[in-house]
C-alpha cells in the first residue's frame, strides 16, 4: 500500500475508534452549523455569514461537491489526511518504525484536535492543523521558500493561527540557517497581504461576524479573561491530558544536553497556543494549535530511548490517558465527552441522549 496508503486506513480506523471514545454528533453542532451553511456558496461575500472570512474549509468542501447536509463530511476527511500525514512523515521522513508510528497518530487522535471536532462536528480547526504540519514538513524540503503559503492558507481558515507565526519562523530558521529567514520574511509577507487583502474585500462586502476590532476591542478582552480564568488549569490540561508529559521529559533531556535552541522549539508552540485565550474563550479546544510541540517531543524521545523502549513507554502513557475522562472546557464551564457504549446504553435504556444533556 506504500505510507500513504498505510496512513489513510490507518487514519480511517483510528478515527473510528476515537468515535467509540467520545461520542460524535451526528449533526453539525454550533458554529458547524454556520460552516455547512457556507459550504453551499462559500464565494458569495455579500452573504450574512459571519463565518465568510474563514473560507477555506467551506471553499474546499464546496469543489469536492460535499456541500450543505453532506459538509459533515469533509472536516472528518480533513481528520483522515492530517492523520496519514503524521504516519507518513514519521515513516518515510523520520524513519521511525511502524508500532511507534501509529502510537504517535494516536496521541494525536485521542486528543483535542481530533476528540473536540467529532464531538463539535462541523468545525474546522484540523484543516489547520493540516497546514501548519505540512508546512513543518515543507521546511525539510526544496520547496521549504513555500512553506508561508501554506501558513496563509491556516490563516484563510481562521485567523487565529497567526499566533503560532512566530514558532513556524524560528523552525524554519533552526532548520535552515542564518541565509533564509529575509527570504522567509519576504515570502510571507506576500502571504500576508494576500490574506489581508482578501480578509478586507470580504468584511467590505458585509459583516462577516468576526474581525480585528471584535476581538482586540476591551469589552471583549474583559468578558474572555472575565469567564476563563477560573478554568484555565484544566483547560489546559484537558487539550492533551498525560500527552502533555511528552514535550516535558523531551525538554528534560535536552537540558541535560545543553541544547537550548531545540528544547526552546519544543516549548514555543505551548506558549503561542495559549495567546490565543486572551481574545477566545474555547481553552481545551484552543490549545490543540499546540500540536506541533508534542510531535517534536516525540522525534527527540524516540531517537533517545530507541524503537523498543520508545514504543514500551508510549503504549503505556496511552493507555493510562484513556483512563483519564474526556471533557471540554471553554469560558465557565467542563462538559464531559462521554464515551459512545454509555450513550446508546443510556439511550437504550432511559431514552436519554447524554449528548443533549449539554448542549440543548
Amino acid at each position: 500500500m506504500g505510507y500513504w496508503g498505510a496512513g489513510f486506513l490507518i487514519g480511517i480506523c483510528v478515527l473510528v475508534v476515537a468515535s467509540i471514545y467520545v461520542t460524535p454528533a451526528i449533526n453539525c453542532v454550533n458554529h458547524g452549523c454556520t460552516y455547512a451553511e457556507l459550504s453551499i456558496s462559500p464565494f458569495a461575500f455579500a452573504s450574512n455569514n459571519v463565518m465568510k472570512s474563514r473560507l477555506l474549509t467551506a471553499a474546499l468542501a464546496y469543489l469536492v461537491l460535499l456541500r450543505g447536509r453532506l459538509y459533515i463530511l469533509f472536516p472528518l476527511l480533513v481528520s483522515v489526511l492530517f492523520l496519514a500525514s503524521i504516519y507518513w512523515y514519521y515513516r518515510r521522513r523520520m524513519k521511525v518504525e511502524s508500532v511507534s508510528a501509529l502510537l504517535i497518530v494516536l496521541v494525536i487522535a485521542f486528543s483535542s484536535p481530533v476528540l473536540f471536532l467529532l464531538h463539535f462536528q462541523g468545525y474546522t480547526d484540523v484543516t489547520s492543523y493540516l497546514c501548519i504540519f505540512l508546512a513543518i514538513q515543507l521546511m525539510d524540503t526544496r520547496f521549504a521558500l513555500f512553506w508561508p503559503a501554506l501558513f496563509g492558507l491556516a490563516l484563510l481558515n481562521h485567523e487565529s493561527n497567526a499566533f503560532i507565526a512566530p514558532f513556524l519562523f524560528l523552525l524554519s530558521w533552526s532548520r535552515r540557517g542564518w541565509r533564509f529567514p529575509l527570504l522567509d520574511s519576504v515570502t510571507l509577507g506576500i502571504c500576508l497581504l494576500g490574506v489581508l487583502g482578501l480578509s478586507r474585500h470580504i468584511h467590505s462586502q458585509g459583516n462577516a461576524g468576526f474581525n480585528l476590532s471584535f476581538y482586540l476591542s476591551s469589552g471583549h478582552v474583559n468578558y474572555v479573561l472575565g469567564h476563563t480564568l477560573r478554568m484555565l488549569p484544566i483547560g489546559i490540561f484537558m487539550a492533551f491530558k498525560l500527552f502533555w508529559c511528552l514535550p516535558l521529559m523531551a525538554s528534560a533531556i535536552l537540558l541535560r544536553r545543553k541544547d537550548y535552541k531545540s528544547c526552546a522549539l519544543i516549548l514555543l508552540p505551548i506558549p503561542c497556543a495559549m495567546g490565543q485565550l486572551l481574545i477566545a474563550d474555547d481553552t481545551s479546544r484552543l490549545l490543540g494549535l499546540g500540536f506541533p510541540s508534542i510531535l517534536l517531543a516525540c522525534s527527540v524521545l524516540y531517537h533517545e530511548w530507541g524503537e523498543g523502549v520508545f514504543s514500551k513507554r508510549l503504549s503505556a502513557l496511552f493507555l493510562w490517558n484513556l483512563l483519564v475522562p474526556q471533557y471540554y472546557v471553554g469560558q465557565e464551564v467542563a462538559v464531559p465527552m462521554l464515551p459512545l457504549p454509555i450513550s446508546l446504553f443510556s439511550w437504550l435504556l432511559f431514552g436519554t441522549n447524554p449528548w443533549t444533556l449539554w448542549w440543548t
